[in-house]
């Protein structure tokens, strides 16, 4: 499927600011990045511990249409990708936590991105942009305890475990920072 010369240019008027580090952008999803959402949540190896991997079709239909309604702040949705280069790297966001009524971080990323820090660089901007700018009073992460590099981004970042909570019905470990636990 050919993507429209103007799709990177698709995105809800709502969407988030860019976000930049010392090597990546953090940009609203838009309709160039479709396809490699697609591919990157249908990869097993990605989705090991949130689920499985999803089903193209359907999936790709969601996608779609996330993107064109946005995910204002403070629910935003950032893609990732290094600032010298564009091309989708993975996803980075916040979202609603219903187990624990407070707000969640999440990131997947491409398996050629991993060991590479780009999760922690990515998760560190967005939770400081949470409890900073947002003005957030927490922020979680549900990390399934086999997940070794997740648990490991969430403690880089200045995320402390807090407990356990059923999500899905498999028990996560509950990961947690406030504004004064994050420099």
């Amino acid at each position: 499927m050919a993507t429209p010369p103007d799709a990177h240019r698709i995105s809800a008027p709502a969407d988030a600011p860019d976000l930049r580090t010392t090597r990546l952008l953090l940009r609203a999803r838009t309709l160039a990045d479709l396809e490699a959402i697609v591919a990157l949540d249908a990869d097993p190896a990605v989705r090991r511990f949130i689920g499985g991997p999803l089903e193209p079709a359907a999936h790709r239909e969601e996608v779609r249409r996330r993107i064109a309604e946005g995910r204002p702040e403070p629910h935003a949705s950032w893609a990732i990708e290094w600032r010298d280069r564009p091309g989708l790297l993975g996803l980075c966001g916040l979202s609603p936590s219903e187990e624990t009524g407070l707000t969640q971080i999440g990131w997947r990323l491409l398996t050629s991105a991993w060991g590479r820090g780009v999760a922690t660089e990515a998760a560190r901007a967005v939770l400081a942009r949470a409890l900073g700018p947002l003005g957030l009073p927490a922020v979680v992460a549900l990390i399934h305890p086999g997940n070794r590099a997740s648990i490991g981004v969430a403690e880089k970042i200045g995320m402390e475990q807090a407990g356990m909570v059923p999500y899905r019905g498999v028990p996560q470990l509950l990961y947690r920072a406030g504004r004064a636990d994050v420099a």
